[in-house]
Order: C-alpha cells, then structure tokens, then sequence
C-alpha cells in the first residue's frame, strides 16, 4: 500500500513538472500566449477605462460635483488595477522575444506586429478619453470659479 501511494505521488510530481515543460512548448508558442494574454488585457482595460471616462466627462458636463467626484474616484481606481498588468504582459512580451530571438524562431513578425498595432490604437483611445475627461473637469472648475454659487 505504501510503494503504491509513493509511485502515484512520485508520477504526479513529474507529471507536474512536465507539463508545464511541454505547455510552454518553443520560444514561438511563449511569444503567442503573451500576445493573447496583453490582447485580452488591453480589451478589458479600453472597455473600463473608456466607459470610466465617459462617465467623469458625463457628469463634468451635467456640472454634478458629487457625480464628477465618485466618476474620478472609480476612474483612478480602475486605472491603477488594470494599467499594472498591461505593463507586466508588455515587460513578459519583450523577455519572450528575446529569447525566441536568441532561440532563431523566424515568422513571429507577422503575429506580432499587427496585435501591437490594435493593442496601441486602443491605449490611445483609453488617452483620449481621459484626455476629453480630464478637459471636461476643468471647464466644470472653471464654471465654478467664473460664476461663485
């Protein structure tokens, strides 16, 4: 009973260590996994952040102070939670690409290139719109100072 428990625990560590091993495959597999994974990020980051925005720029507009206040509130927390990992997904990109550089894994080009490019147009549609939000906040303040309540 003993020999038995030991061989099956003996088969699931090494199961456990060759999985990962065969998962991760080549350089080339790595490179794709990451691309996916900052693609989905950033999906999820332009869908919070660009709504966030619209909410801050909506209520600076109305001139809703408290409205304005709990939008900037959820905006500056949303971007802390989701920019870090869009960072974390770039820097681990760039490490696998170096290594499938080094390992001479040819044709990521074509892959990666145009992920890039869509994951760059969506963090300049997230700028934007904070952009917009943040102009629209100073005009409620500069309403507010022009005309005293």
């Amino acid at each position: 009973m003993k020999t038995k428990t030991i061989l099956a625990a003996l088969l699931v560590c090494f199961a456990a260590a060759l999985v990962p091993t065969l998962a991760s495959g080549d350089a080339g597999s790595a490179v794709q996994a990451d691309l996916t994974q900052l693609g989905n990020d950033v999906t999820a980051a332009h869908n919070t952040l660009v709504t966030d925005s619209s909410n801050v720029t909506t209520a600076a507009q109305a001139g809703d102070k408290a409205a304005v206040k709990t939008a900037v509130t959820a905006l500056r927390s949303d971007v802390s939670t989701l920019l870090p990992a869009i960072r974390a997904d770039r820097k681990q990109l760039v490490t696998d690409l170096q290594a499938a550089r080094a390992a001479h894994v040819t044709g990521l080009g074509a892959d990666v290139r145009p992920a890039l490019k869509a994951d760059r147009d969506a963090l300049r549609e997230i700028r934007q719109a904070i952009r917009q939000a943040r102009q629209a906040v100073r005009a409620l303040r500069q309403a507010s100072v022009s005309t005293p309540s």
